[in-house]
């Protein structure tokens, strides 16, 4: 009895010692091309660690002490519709296919026809399968879906332009609830665009931009 009273008891001082790994922190970013990094267009696939996310997840390392592991799902030319369905991006090129503008992330690589909605839901079950905690969610949406005006002519598009914004309030509404829903304790940044159009004046989603 004394030496399994010892080895329980040395067991126990072995145990004592093994310290339960930490939980990583994430960054979740989601939404389009400004989210993706893809700015320049000179599309190189990559996990959307850079542009703003890359530097905001520096940032977040210097005031924490651990930088956060990065999940970029965006996706160039997304709308809020795309989004959710997986189809009908605004490609910034022509040729572009919404398989081929999400096979640039290559969180989508073993399957570009997953809509950003259904990867979102399912790495955050990963993430909290594995302990990991999700602490920062960051997402641009809208863009594209004003953007997809400018290939009409002015007057048309800016005729659609009221019922295009209803549209995505709408959708970003139901892409916040269940984000809110999955993360309820996340810090959620809802950020806004620029507007790059007055530096391309012949451009012609420049009036529809003015606008919107």
């Amino acid at each position: 009895m004394r030496l399994i009273t010892c080895g329980v008891l040395a067991l126990v001082a072995v145990v004592g010692f093994i310290q339960p790994a930490a939980a990583a922190p994430v960054y979740l970013a989601l939404g389009d091309s400004i989210t993706f990094g893809e700015t320049d267009l000179q599309y190189i696939p990559s996990f959307g660690d850079r542009g703003y996310v890359g530097r905001y997840a520096d940032t977040l390392g210097a005031s924490t002490g651990v930088r956060p592991n990065v999940i970029n799902l965006a996706i160039d030319g997304e709308t809020t519709s795309s989004f959710m369905t997986g189809v009908g991006r605004t490609t910034p090129v022509i040729g572009r296919t919404d398989p081929i503008l999400a096979a640039q992330n290559l969180n989508y690589s073993s399957n570009p026809l997953t809509p950003q909605l259904t990867l979102l839901q399912s790495t955050v079950a990963a993430q909290q399968s594995a302990g990991n905690t999700i602490n920062t969610v960051s997402i641009t949406q809208g863009f594209n879906d004003v953007a997809a005006l400018a290939s009409l002519p002015t007057s048309t598009a800016l005729a659609r332009l009221d019922s295009t914004l209803a549209t995505v309030r709408t959708n970003y509404s139901s892409i916040l609830t269940e984000v809110r829903r999955l993360l309820p304790n996340a810090n959620l940044f809802v950020l806004n665009y620029y507007n790059p159009f007055p530096a391309d004046p012949g451009n012609p989603a420049g009036p529809i931009f003015a606008a919107g």
